[in-house]
């Protein structure tokens, strides 16, 4: 609905716009919801073929356009540019978004159109908690985004920054398709590079970690999705300090009950782990069994105390890793426990080994005891070298969160 008094001075029509609309239909399930109650203000000056206006006003609930007009009424073209601010939009599943949008759009006398827009805005209130934890909250986006009547939305430099992630992408969406590449560098994970598409079967991505834990050795790692009846199918391999590894896991997702990640086939050098884990509240739920390579135990994990408990029980007979470094044991018990938490994780583990080779370090015996509490506590270590040889070392180490304190004496 339009109201207003149309004036003209002989040269010029100046037409006065305050209207109202209920509700605008586009097609688009999740903007059309906020297209509602929605007014225009502003003044349209027609002269000639020329129809323009500097202070056009459109406000819907959570947004605000202030668009300029050009139109050529001879020709059949128009064309509007000027800011779009969105403020406190939700997003399914996601959180509160809002930004501000630099919009050029072109209509032409054909029927086409095509939009151009500079991008900005921010992500907070992230209600996702695979969001939340991966990339942090709030999550600061910008890029620019293009999209017409015969061509797919395209999205160019697009940034995307957080406490723990920088993301630097390129991307289209066609035909209800999204294809994605980019790099980014992770707080935890270090650098990577991404590519997928996200289509309604389900998401196919590659994602390629450089180094995403250089203590473990860590580097190369591929991580490939997939969609898989019910669920994903994820297929992993790299490099690590124990040597090559790959494996192929299946994640479903039901409507009712806790996510399952299944190891289908996971092999490091020659040692095989399998087990189901329930991905539920504060962690990870199971048994992971491990065999072959001469290792065998199991690492068993369960929530607890809202964090993420665990115990290894393993022992090694003639076990060997060709990583980097060459790893044997020729005997060795291993076991651990404890549950982390941030500001809260407790740590308790003893080792005994027989037979130890690094490299070129050999260790004919070994025991060693750690108890460490929120970055707290003491290891206590007993080697020597090979039988009947003059070497053996004791080790007492007091640990604070920024200083190791350590007693050594033996013989060599």
């Amino acid at each position: 609905r339009q109201q207003g008094v149309a004036t003209f001075d002989g040269n010029q029509w100046r037409v006065p716009i305050a209207a109202q609309t209920q509700r605008v239909v586009t097609g688009n399930a999740m903007i059309d919801p906020r297209l509602v109650n929605g007014t225009l203000s502003g003044t349209l000056i027609y002269a000639g073929s020329r129809l323009i206006s500097d202070d056009l006003r459109l406000v819907f609930p959570g947004l605000l356009a202030k668009l300029g007009l050009r139109g050529d009424l001879e020709q059949g073209t128009y064309r509007l540019s000027g800011p779009v601010e969105a403020r406190n939009l939700a997003i399914d599943d996601l959180g509160q978004i809002g930004g501000v949008a630099r919009i050029d759009l072109t209509l032409a006398a054909s029927g086409g159109w095509d939009l151009q827009a500079k991008v900005s805005g921010e992500l907070d209130e992230v209600n996702n908690a695979t969001v939340a934890n991966l990339a942090g909250d709030p999550l600061a986006f910008a890029g620019t985004l293009s999209v017409g009547s015969a061509k797919p939305i395209n999205f160019n430099q697009f940034t995307v920054q957080s406490e723990k992630l920088q993301l630097d992408v390129d991307g289209s969406v066609s035909d209800g398709e999204t294809q994605l590449a980019g790099t980014g560098t992770h707080a935890d994970y270090g650098d990577f590079t991404l590519d997928a598409v996200l289509g309604q079967a389900g998401p196919n991505a590659t994602l390629v970690f450089a180094s995403p834990l250089p203590a473990a050795g860590l580097s190369d790692v591929r991580v490939a999705i997939a969609p898989d009846d019910d669920g994903l199918r994820i297929e992993t391999e790299g490099s690590s300090a124990l040597g090559p590894f790959e494996g192929v896991l299946g994640l479903t997702t039901p409507s009712e009950g806790p996510s399952r990640l299944a190891v289908q086939q996971m092999r490091i050098w020659r040692t095989q782990v399998s087990g189901d884990l329930l991905l539920v509240d504060n962690g990870a739920s199971g048994d992971l069994q491990l065999s072959g390579g001469g290792i065998d135990g199991v690492i068993a994990l369960a929530p607890r105390d809202g964090g993420q408990s665990f115990t290894v029980d393993l022992q090694a007979n003639n076990a060997r890793f060709q990583g980097e470094t060459t790893l044997s044991l020729a005997r060795a018990d291993i076991q651990a426990n404890g549950v982390l938490i941030e500001n809260n994780s407790k740590v308790d583990a003893q080792i005994t080994a027989q037979g130890l080779a690094y490299g070129s370090l050999f260790l004919g015996r070994m025991a060693a005891n750690a108890r460490i509490e929120n970055g707290r506590g003491d290891v206590t270590a007993r080697v020597a070298g090979r039988r009947g040889s003059q070497f053996n070392l004791r080790l007492d180490a007091d640990i604070e969160p920024d200083e190791i304190s350590v007693l050594a004496r033996g013989r060599f």
